[in-house]
Parts: C-alpha cells; structure tokens; sequence
C-alpha cells in the first residue's frame, strides 16, 4: 500500500481547474496531503478501514475487485476532480473496492476526522459525494446487466464507447480514446480475457 507523506512537494505541476485547486488548497490547510503515486500503485485494498476522503487531481485511478481465483473486475475509473473512498465520508466502515493509481497519479488525501471541517468550507461536498456515488451506483447495475445480458464483443463495444464519451479527443475523423489500455486491462472491464479481447478487436 501506498504510504502517504504529509509534506507536499511544490515543484508538481500546477493543479488545472477551479474546483480541483480549491478542494486540494483546504485539504492541505486541514493537515491532509497531496501526492504522486506510481503507475498501477495500490492507495487502498478491498477491506481496509475507510479512513480518508481521497481526491485525484491529475491522471487516473482505477478501482477494482478480485475473485478468489484472483481474476479482477475493474469498476471504473476515478477522473480528476472527481472523490473516490468516501465511505469515509458518508459513514465509515472498510472500503468496497482496491484503488490503484493509472499511468501515474497525483492524488489529494483528507482523513476522516477532518472531513466535516472541509464539508463546512465547502458546502457543495455533500451534493458533489452525492452524485458521485449515485453515478457510480448507476455505472456498477450496468456493468453487472451487461455481465448477465450481453456477450462479450457487445460488452466489449459498451466500454469503448463509454471511454469514449469520458476520455475521448475530438479528432477530424473521430474520436482518440488517449488512454494506453492494453487488451488485459480492457477485458478486467468486461471479465475476459486477454486473448479473448484480442480477437474480438482484430476481428472489427
């Protein structure tokens, strides 16, 4: 797991955004930290204490759960400005899923104890959380009706185009989906495998 450091390192590169810059300057006033994590780098395992609000500021993380025969499922990824571990938050308890950082991240960490004091600077966290987990609600119940309804090239198609719609570049022709996903990563989308993946999209 990830260690965090309380210092903060003011050579990182400026954080983008209004809102990303507000949230990530009072989480460091209220003692909490704002870090790089490497590629693919656990932040938190399935089962640990909820104990911070965490918030990416740039890059990705993904949040994921493994079967027993360590085979994973990706749930979905974590953009900047959005929260992630907020069951610290809304009531506590162990995390639903592990975090990991994507192609490298920075990542903005509050502990629990301290995050009615940042509802209270912002009192648009309670409405943000909220629409957060009901998306990400929303996100989990058609995973699991593509997992029972549809087959794995139409599973398949559903998460190229919704990394299209999240992480797509308007291109002349097109969209770039800018995200160096390989096939096994792609199939921890849809439980597939790699080679399944593979030739599903030499076949299109």
């Amino acid at each position: 797991m990830f260690d965090f450091d309380p210092t903060f390192d003011d050579s990182l590169a400026p954080i983008a955004g209004h809102t990303i810059a507000d949230y990530s300057a009072s989480i460091r006033a209220l003692g909490g930290d704002i870090r790089d994590i490497a590629n693919d780098q656990l932040i938190y395992d399935h089962g640990d204490d909820a104990e911070s609000l965490f918030l990416v500021v740039e890059g990705l993380v993904r949040l994921v759960r493994f079967a027993r025969d360590g085979s994973e499922i990706t749930l979905g990824l974590v953009k900047p400005g959005e929260f992630f571990g907020e069951a610290a938050a809304l009531e506590g308890g162990s995390q639903a899923a592990s975090a990991y950082a994507v192609f490298g991240a920075k990542v903005a960490r509050l502990r629990k104890r301290a995050v009615p004091e940042l509802a209270q600077r912002h009192p648009q966290l309670s409405a943000d959380l909220l629409r957060m987990v009901t998306r990400r609600l929303q996100s989990t119940i058609d995973q699991v009706d593509a997992m029972a309804f549809l087959d794995v090239e139409a599973r398949l198609a559903r998460v190229l185009l919704n990394l299209a719609r999240d992480h797509g570049q308007r291109r002349k022709v097109g969209l770039l989906i800018d995200l160096k996903l390989g096939h096994r990563a792609l199939g921890s989308f849809i439980a597939a495998t790699r080679e399944t993946v593979g030739k599903r999209l030499s076949q299109w």
